[in-house]
């Protein structure tokens, strides 16, 4: 064998045993490129949910709610309160009897206390509507409470993969930064036998610098990634996380026929407008209601002085009744109040169709984007088989001398590429069946 197939022969196994360290990417080496604590995404979406502080606001409003029903129910119970009084009054009317002597009309020192008691008995529906109003009021409440952990839920996801990618990526880059290494070592001794150039040496170190650029790139984003991360979970920014790999995709498959009509019922945004509707045709009759009458009862008891013939001493006393309102005249400002809760109804409803097109576009953009992610899944699939094929044909071409070294070396790089964009396609693609089921208003958290 001469000098020249014997260099051949030792560049190609130089490769071949190179290879598994480029197509395998084990715990040991995950873990030595990012360490960090390894994280799952539903415990991730779980922690977030019970201490981001938008959930924790959107819990207190559903309790601000409750306080406001209490309110409202106030009116159908009665008021009762007690008074004291003391008043000193002078001088005094007196009146003069001949033969009788002189009499005080009333005592200089006044005392009185009372226990009083006020009910209405009827207000014609006002009450009524007023616990109605709120009582909706709470299901908005309610319902942004879900929303708030839905958009919550999507960050994270987001987030999450985001993570996974961009570690992946830094390893196939320090992968691809490694083998190029030995190869400029390799090349490097080639050159002082005669048997290789300086543009060979050169062009591996261009690669590698280009290489080395974009791990930086990379890393400077899973930096990012990290602090948004920390951030929703409370943690030092500085922190750093591991996560899972994917494993295997659950292929996800839709009703085209019922989809946009569930979505328009199941999403939180539809379901809030609805309420918003609700609240002001509520809002209307409250208006007109406040021009109806109020029947009420009033009663009072206590003692007090002042009364003839002995003035100073307490006397039991009591007053009951009954009161009754009617508004005669408000200055219009009823009627003008009820046409702005007309025109609030309108808004409301409009408000409802612009929502309803909008879930109807996000559907059919989400099955959209799922379609395209599936087709590329198999796209790269079989782009990274091909890739593989190309590496081993690459080292017989080699072997056989119709091929250079840096020919091989761009093979190599090239499943390392095939392995990052496939990876690419399935995150985009669980992604597109989050996003689907976002959309159609299934509940991610």
């Amino acid at each position: 064998m001469n000098n020249k197939n014997y260099m051949r022969l030792y560049i190609s196994l130089f490769f071949i045993t190179l290879l598994p360290s480029i197509l395998l990417k084990g715990q040991s080496s995950e873990n030595a490129l990012l360490p960090g604590d390894s994280i799952e995404l539903s415990k991730i979406i779980k922690d977030v949910i019970q201490n981001y502080p938008s959930i924790k606001e959107a819990e207190e409003a559903i309790n601000s709610s409750d306080a406001k029903i209490g309110f409202a129910k106030s009116g159908y119970y009665p008021e009762i309160d007690i008074t004291a009084n003391y008043s000193h009054i002078g001088p005094v009317s007196t009146l003069t009897f001949p033969g009788l002597g002189t009499f005080q009309l009333y005592p200089n020192n006044n005392y009185s206390s009372y226990i009083n008691y006020k009910q209405n008995i009827w207000d014609f529906g006002v009450t009524k509507q007023n616990i109605e109003f709120e009582n909706k009021s709470k299901q908005i409440a309610d319902q942004s409470l879900n929303f708030v952990k839905q958009k919550l839920a999507i960050t994270v996801i987001n987030n999450y993969y985001a993570i996974l990618y961009l570690q992946k990526a830094i390893q196939i880059k320090q992968q691809q930064i490694n083998t190029l290494n030995k190869h400029l070592d390799f090349v490097k001794k080639k050159m002082e036998t005669g048997s290789a150039t300086e543009y060979e040496i050169l062009s591996t170190q261009v690669k590698i610098t280009n290489i080395e650029s974009q791990k930086l790139d990379l890393e400077g984003l899973i930096k990012n990634q990290f602090s948004v991360l920390n951030n929703l979970l409370a943690q030092p920014s500085n922190k750093r996380y591991v996560a899972k790999d994917i494993s295997s995709l659950e292929y996800f498959v839709s009703n085209e026929d019922s989809i946009i009509t569930n979505a328009i019922r199941n999403r939180d945004e539809m379901k809030m407008a609805q309420i918003k509707s609700d609240l002001a045709q509520i809002h209307l009759q409250i208006v007109k209601y406040q021009n109806n009458p109020v029947l009420s009862i009033i009663v009072s008891g206590g003692f007090k002085n002042g009364y003839i013939p002995d003035e100073n001493k307490f006397q039991s006393n009591y007053i009951a009744g009954f009161g009754f309102r009617l508004p005669i005249f408000d200055g219009t400002r009823n009627k003008y109040n009820q046409s702005l809760a007309k025109s609030s109804i309108l808004i409301c409803n409009l408000e409802k169709d612009i929502i309803q097109r909008n879930i109807s576009n996000e559907v059919i953009e989400s099955e959209t984007n799922l379609s395209v992610a599936i087709k590329k899944v198999k796209q790269f699939e079989m782009q990274l088989n091909q890739s593989k094929r190309a590496l081993e044909l690459a080292e017989i071409n080699y072997n056989a001398g119709s091929l250079t070294n840096l020919d091989l070396m761009d093979a190599t790089t090239s499943v390392s590429e095939s392995q990052l964009l496939l990876l690419k396609s399935k995150i985009d693609y669980i992604l597109s069946i989050y996003k689907l089921k976002v959309s159609v208003g299934e509940k991610i958290y």
